[in-house]
């Protein structure tokens, strides 16, 4: 059977060992011990008394035992817990599980097609609606279907896609852990065979079944005609997960941020959508009718790149390197609102909880990572998440990354203290024109002329002192033999009166800071060029 991987890790039902099971058999895994020597319970108690032993170094001797539950409120109490921790988490975060669980049978369906020697040309496809009508939330997939309905009902605390490398989802959160959101979990599936688990236990049930939950600890499998998973999709084959019965507090808490499930979405699946191949739609449904939101990928197209590498990382004492660690930082503002703006961790395109760099126990400190002027995301693929996927998995690759980021950090931040520098100077210069811009404003609204070049070059010009010369153009003293940085403006309306005492700087061609504007010189009164006399000395009197 080429659709699903052909050895799983599960727990041998007679002795408890840890082996590689034929997926045939794992509804009740034995390992080749145990079938070859038919071991009996008297056998068996003292060959995993002897097995479990271990002596150690001061004659004392220790005892693994293993936990098991097997009583309902054993198996109640590890229920309660999950839903506790979804009901902490939200309905976003609950939510994200279930699709998490569509992408993967996506991409199982796609190496299972590939492996039977036939290309998978068709598009993923994942819906998530929020029928406001029915109080439900379903989440529809076209991937493979439930390959094995029973599997899930006995196992509710294991995953059968765990050690499964090309898949994300292994810890099976969303089974156990709906029941803090609402009282009812249905999976409508459909495959393209029934599995042997099932021809074995319960006959040649069909193609399509319904496995349902509800706050007890069982679950219920019922074999159903097609048309019942027709209701909600045309696919050739999947599963629609159906959420019903919600705990109203929990239901107007989804309802009131329908947005935070997007965002959600959008962060956890945006990044993968396009190397994964398929599409994932959030759908509204209301009395007002359907509305939808493809999820994409965070869009920094706008921004300017601030640190654009990829660094490799190597383990000095084991002398390896586990990989890289890709950065894609970008410049941003403290007015930027984007909402995803503080810089995030990515793990095979997915994220740590909310990721934020800054949250990681090692960075909680650092100026660079919560910074206002900094944006984008970093993606680190030998990390392992924990089981809740809100934290790294505490081994030797996380060491790694963790000196490669502060050494990594230090360059980031003198690439940040550059940029920061440059916007402060740019600021100044903004500042100005807009000081410029409002003072022309004011002067158009008061209707006073205003001479442009003259604002750029020119400055005061004070009354000379004795008679004097005809104005030549070029820039005067307001002190005997000194430079002013006035400037005589070919339409000024200020006066300025040109005696013999204040001298004139020379200009060159191509010398100097301005170039020569013709002088206008005009009567104030008559305005007919007859220059007035003072004190029976002659004065200019020129437009400035």
């Amino acid at each position: 059977m080429k659709d699903f991987p052909k050895k799983l890790d599960a727990a041998c039902s007679i002795c408890g060992e840890e082996f590689k099971c034929d997926f045939r058999h794992i509804a009740e895994p034995k390992c080749n011990k145990c079938l070859k020597t038919k071991i009996t319970p008297t056998v068996l108690k003292e060959a995993v008394t002897e097995y479990k032993k271990e002596s150690n170094a001061d004659g004392s001797t220790t005892y693994n035992i293993p936990i098991e539950i097997k009583s309902e409120q054993q198996v109640m109490g590890a229920l309660a817990g999950n839903a506790s921790e979804a009901q902490k988490m939200g309905a976003p975060w609950m939510l994200t599980e279930f699709v998490e669980n569509g992408s993967d049978a996506i991409k199982h369906n796609r190496k299972s097609i590939s492996d039977n020697g036939n290309n998978f040309s068709g598009v993923g496809k994942i819906i998530l609606e929020i029928d406001e009508k029915k109080l439900e939330v379903r989440v529809i997939d076209n991937g493979t279907g439930i390959i094995d309905p029973l599997w899930i009902i006995q196992h509710p605390f294991q995953s059968m896609k765990k050690n499964v490398d090309y898949l994300i989802g292994n810890f099976g959160r969303g089974l156990t852990g709906f029941r803090g959101l609402c009282q009812n979990l249905e999976y409508i599936t459909l495959r393209t065979k029934v599995s042997e688990n099932e021809t074995n236990n319960i006959g040649n049930t069909g193609k399509c079944v319904k496995v349902s939950f509800d706050q007890q600890a069982k679950g219920q499998y019922t074999a159903i005609d097609e048309k019942e998973f027709r209701r909600y999709s045309k696919n050739m084959t999947g599963t629609v997960a159906i959420l019903k019965n919600w705990i109203p507090s929990q239901w107007e808490k989804l309802r009131r941020n329908k947005h935070s499930v997007v965002t959600r979405m959008q962060l956890h699946f945006g990044h993968a959508t396009e190397p994964d191949n398929f599409e994932l739609i959030v759908r509204t449904i209301s009395d007002k009718g359907s509305d939808e939101e493809k999820i994409t990928k965070p869009d920094f197209s706008t921004l300017q790149p601030l640190f654009i590498k990829n660094i490799p990382t190597h383990n000095f004492l084991a002398k390896t390197s586990p990989g890289e660690i890709n950065f894609v930082l970008y410049k941003t503002t403290p007015d930027d609102r984007r909402t995803f703006k503080e810089p995030y961790l990515l793990i095979q395109k997915r994220p740590l909880q909310d990721s934020k760099v800054r949250e990681l126990e090692d960075f909680k400190d650092s100026d660079v990572w919560s910074s206002k002027y900094l944006t984008g995301y970093i993606e680190c693929d030998y990390l392992h998440p924990n089981q809740l996927r809100n934290a790294i998995d505490p081994d030797e690759n996380e060491r790694v990354f963790i000196d490669a980021m502060r050494a990594a950090t230090e360059d980031i931040q003198k690439e940040l203290e550059d940029y920061i520098k440059a916007l402060t100077v740019k600021g100044r210069d903004d500042e100005f024109k807009e000081i410029k811009d409002t003072f022309q404003e004011y002067l158009q609204k008061m209707k006073i002329p205003f001479n442009k070049t003259a604002f750029k070059i020119s400055g005061k010009l004070t009354q000379g002192k004795a008679s004097g010369k005809t104005s030549f153009d070029g820039r005067l003293s307001d002190k005997e033999g000194g430079i002013n940085q006035g400037l005589i403006a070919e339409d000024g309306v200020d006066m300025a009166i040109i005696s013999k005492h204040i001298e004139k700087r020379p200009i060159t061609p191509g010398v100097g800071s301005v170039t020569p504007i013709p002088v206008v010189i005009k009567n104030p009164v008559s305005k007919n060029g007859v220059i007035p006399t003072k004190d029976g000395k002659s004065q200019k009197i020129v437009y400035v």
